[in-house]
């Protein structure tokens, strides 16, 4: 009966200890998550400031190339006026 009890022991030591063991681990484990997740938040803030500075720096562009496109429209129509008052103006010369 005593070397029952004394295995039964044993067991429950073996077991009490294997428990602290995991306690102890899921411990350190939770502690590199909640790092690893404080990181991943700090990357990501930071990835958003990036990507908001970006899409105004795009959106600047934009607006910039619509209005240079704008202004080549209108260049090209004032050549083509200038074209046709400068063959006009030819014309009234050799008429002259």
């Amino acid at each position: 009966m005593a070397l029952v009890v004394e295995e039964y022991e044993r067991t429950i030591a073996t077991l009490i200890a294997e428990l602290e063991q995991e306690k102890k681990r899921n411990a350190e484990e939770r502690i590199r998550l909640i790092c690893e997740r404080d990181e991943q938040t700090a990357h990501l803030a930071s990835m958003e400031g990036s990507f908001s500075d970006l899409n105004s720096k795009y959106e600047k562009c934009k607006q910039i190339i619509l209005s240079m496109k704008a202004n080549e429209d209108a260049y090209k129509k004032s050549l083509k006026e200038f074209d046709e008052n400068l063959l006009k103006m030819q014309k009234n010369y050799d008429l002259l």
